[in-house]
C-alpha cells in the first residue's frame, strides 16, 4: 500500500502551489496526481499564456493583491489587461 502525507489532485497553479507548500510544512509524501496528457497539463493556466487568471471587474480590484507593486506594473493591469469577470469566469 501507498502511504502519503497529502495527496493533491490536478496539476495547475492552485494545485502545484499546494503541494509545494506541503512539501515546505515538511510533508515528507506528497502526490501530485493529473489526468491530463503532457502537453495539455496545467490546469486554466494552460490556457492563459502563463498569467494566473482570476475573476475581476476593474484593476482596482487587483490592487489588495499587489500592494507594493510600482506604478508601471499596476499600469499594466489597470490599462492593459481587459476585465476577466466572474460570469466569464464561470
Amino acid at each position: 500500500m501507498f502511504d502519503y502525507d497529502v495527496i493533491v489532485v490536478g496539476a495547475g497553479n492552485a494545485a502545484l502551489a499546494a503541494a509545494n507548500s506541503a512539501r515546505q510544512q515538511e510533508a515528507s509524501r506528497v502526490l501530485v496526481l493529473e489526468k491530463a496528457p503532457e502537453k495539455d497539463r496545467g490546469g486554466n493556466t494552460h490556457y492563459s499564456g502563463g498569467l494566473l487568471r482570476i475573476a475581476f471587474n476593474t484593476g482596482e480590484d487587483l490592487r489588495p493583491l499587489i500592494p507594493d507593486a510600482e506604478e508601471t506594473v499596476l499600469g499594466f493591469f489597470f490599462g492593459d489587461v481587459p476585465s476577466y469577470t466572474e460570469d466569464e469566469f464561470m
